[in-house]
């Protein structure tokens, strides 16, 4: 199902397609995404003479009216309730608690820089996924997806602050409204905790875990987590 709307934003004249899937793994299928997607969101309109290609540009054009859709866009979700299948926790649930993941995209490839994100609930969980994929290959397969969720958590208020220099952070129980303060200091901060996890990750993987090894004759996967944990706690520290 597509809905069609239009209007202004500003210097924007915008029409939006939303396509609505029958399944997640239909974008997929169909070569339009490598992401599982339920809704993907389209614009299509020109400002001044130029054509609109992505709500991801939208941000540098104009960034304070934009501002204002996501808050209204937030807004929106709480007021909506959707009725949810048996099998899927029947009853009715407001929208925002049903939403995962919203981002203003450069292109269909969701890599970290080119995926701005707007909305992650529960974010703890999001934000652990989205800094795994920011790790590299081959290094962060040591914690793993629930190592990260782990560090996730206990380094909140560490990742809520630096957060807070590169977007306007809004809490919302637990899920998280961003809404970039530049497209440019979106991507700043991505290849930023890029950088970082990196190098935590070779630090941890190459001598802590030797010496963990040396002291233990094995290497322990909790205290392997915990020595992780410490050394981005310092270098988030240190970081823009």
């Amino acid at each position: 199902m597509t809905l069609v709307l239009s209007g202004e934003l500003g210097a924007v004249k915008l029409g939006v397609d939303i396509d609505i899937y029958a399944h997640e793994y239909v974008p997929v299928q169909a070569g339009i995404s490598s992401e599982r997607l339920d809704v993907l969101a389209e614009p299509r309109g020109h400002v001044d003479g130029d054509v609109v290609e992505s709500f991801y540009e939208l941000f540098d054009v104009e960034r304070e009216k934009m501002k204002a859709v996501i808050d209204e866009f937030v807004g929106e979700m709480k007021r909506v309730e959707l009725k949810v299948a048996a099998h899927t926790g029947a009853g009715t649930h407001p929208l925002w608690r049903l939403a995962a993941r919203v981002c203003a995209l450069r292109d269909y490839s969701f890599s970290p820089e080119d995926a701005a994100p707007l909305w992650c609930r529960p974010w703890v969980r999001q934000l652990a996924r989205y800094l795994y994929r920011l790790s590299p290959p081959g290094l962060r397969e040591f914690a793993g997806p629930r190592g990260m969720v782990k560090i996730v958590r206990d380094l909140a208020p560490e990742l809520l602050k630096y957060l807070a220099g590169h977007y306007v952070v809004k809490p919302h129980e637990d899920a998280l409204q961003l809404i970039p303060l530049s497209l440019a200091r979106h991507r700043e901060a991505a290849t930023e905790l890029r950088d970082v996890l990196a190098e935590t990750m070779r630090e941890t993987a190459g001598n802590k875990a030797l010496r963990m090894i040396e002291e233990k004759g094995r290497l322990d996967w909790g205290e392997y987590v915990e020595t992780l944990e410490e050394e981005l706690r310092q270098r988030l520290a240190v970081a823009k």
